[in-house]
């Protein structure tokens, strides 16, 4: 016993001396983590404030422009300056609406879920989407009848966030898949590319990344297109992943 003493008595001190380091370290750690954590999430609120304040400030200028542009074709009849105008405050207020959407979702609110019919919704957009390609090869396959409870215009919104997507940045072809996985439904988007590197790509979905290849390429984008997406799965409890293979871009949704 007498010789089991000391080493009790050693055993007992590293313990508490361990159990107080530790303290401290937690305690100096989490000090020290909220001083650096601290200018990202001030940024990222800033962030956030500029996407919302920006909205609602060019709302009422576009409007001002398109009313004026309309005046300017009723007096003096259309001409190629007014149609360049009506463009770009098209693709001006379609950036807003984006804006807006980002806004919103950022806010964390609730969403009003109904159950809808996700075949038929995406099966619509498909067709409607189909119209505007002129040569590119477009491979539609919806399962029927899923059933999806969520927000619809939600939904809406990423379908043809996506499609329009594969618009701009398809080489030659375009397909379209819809279909449920057991307890997922699962939504991929495949489309050729010039150059697409293998592995996964999870920088498309940062807001205004746009590649250099894309800039070049597409002018009427605004880099944010992918990123609501993603917002709008997360928010669904989603998942949606980004990767290259064989030079083809691949966007898979897992609702």
């Amino acid at each position: 016993s007498r010789q089991l003493n000391p080493g009790k008595t050693f055993l007992i001190t590293s313990i508490i001396v361990l159990a107080a380091g530790t303290l401290v370290t937690f305690g100096i750690a989490v000090l020290v983590s909220k001083r650096l954590v601290k200018p990202i999430e001030d940024s990222q609120k800033s962030q956030k404030r500029f996407i919302s304040d920006a909205s609602h400030q060019m709302k009422t200028p576009l409007t001002i422009i398109s009313a004026n542009d309309e005046i300017i074709e009723m007096e003096h009849g259309e001409s190629e300056s007014t149609r360049i105008i009506a463009k770009e405050v098209d693709i001006l207020t379609k950036m807003v609406r984006s804006l807006n959407t980002l806004a919103v979702l950022d806010e964390g609110g609730k969403l009003e879920k109904t159950d809808f019919d996700l075949s038929s919704l995406v099966s619509e957009q498909a067709g409607i989407f189909q119209k505007s390609l002129k040569e590119k090869g477009f491979d539609v396959k919806i399962q029927d009848g899923i059933v999806y409870n969520g927000n619809q215009a939600n939904i809406h919104e990423l379908v043809e966030i996506i499609l329009d997507n594969a618009r701009k940045y398809a080489k030659s072809k375009i397909s379209l898949s819809l279909e449920k996985v057991e307890d997922r439904i699962v939504l991929i988007e495949r489309n050729d590319t010039a150059e697409f590197e293998e592995g996964i790509h999870d920088e498309v979905f940062g807001r205004f990344y746009r590649s250099d290849d894309a800039r070049v390429a597409v002018s009427d984008g605004s880099g944010i297109g992918l990123s609501i997406a993603k917002e709008i799965v997360l928010a669904h409890g989603g998942r949606i992943y980004c990767y290259g293979e064989n030079n083809d871009f691949i966007l898979k949704v897992q609702l």
